[in-house]
């Protein structure tokens, strides 16, 4: 769990730091591609990890996570067995296990074309979030690959498909939503 725990550091940092460049630490949202999506959804599902750097987790309003690994047990992939493979827990490595209704809002986008972290991933999370009570958005854009989606963030390639634009309304509606 080291990277997720690192994950978990750098919230705390962020938010201690937050109001001191125009930000609120009381309204975190979170977002990340591939491993980073993981690492994102692990910290908005899996309470402990904020709760051990000292950030309440009721602080993270929202997640948007890019190709997603978020139910990829059992491993069958090199990349997956070597991260996860000696686990004592292997399913305390998946978001999808953490699904719960008080879970933050999730934003969770796909390429169609995805065969590195295939849309299924996205999927199933956001089933057993919504299952549960929680929020939870999908978006599938076609004809994009793993790379392509997050690619479409930057200026050159946006008019492939709105991603960059699609998931800032969600985070904005979501912290907006979450204000008290």
């Amino acid at each position: 769990p080291d990277f997720v725990e690192d994950g978990a550091s750098a919230v705390a940092c962020a938010a201690g730091l937050a109001s001191a460049h125009g930000g609120d630490g009381e309204r975190i949202l979170l977002a990340g591609h591939s491993a980073g999506a993981h690492i994102a959804a692990m910290l908005a599902l899996d309470t402990r990890f904020l709760e051990r750097a000292g950030v309440a987790p009721r602080r993270v309003r929202a997640m948007a996570g890019l190709a997603g690994p978020y139910d990829f047990h059992p491993f069958d992939v090199p990349a997956s067995i070597n991260a996860f493979g000696r686990a004592p827990d292997p399913l305390a490595t998946q978001p999808v296990s953490f699904a719960h209704a008080d879970a933050p809002a999730l934003w969770l986008a796909s390429g169609d074309g995805d065969t590195v972290v295939r849309p299924r991933n996205s999927l199933a999370l956001a089933d057993r979030v919504n299952q549960s009570g929680g929020r939870a958005e999908v978006r599938l854009y076609p004809k994009l690959d793993h790379a392509a989606i997050l690619l479409c963030l930057s200026r050159p390639f946006r008019r492939r498909a709105p991603v960059l634009s699609d998931m800032a309304a969600f985070l904005k509606r979501s912290a907006v939503g979450s204000q008290a």
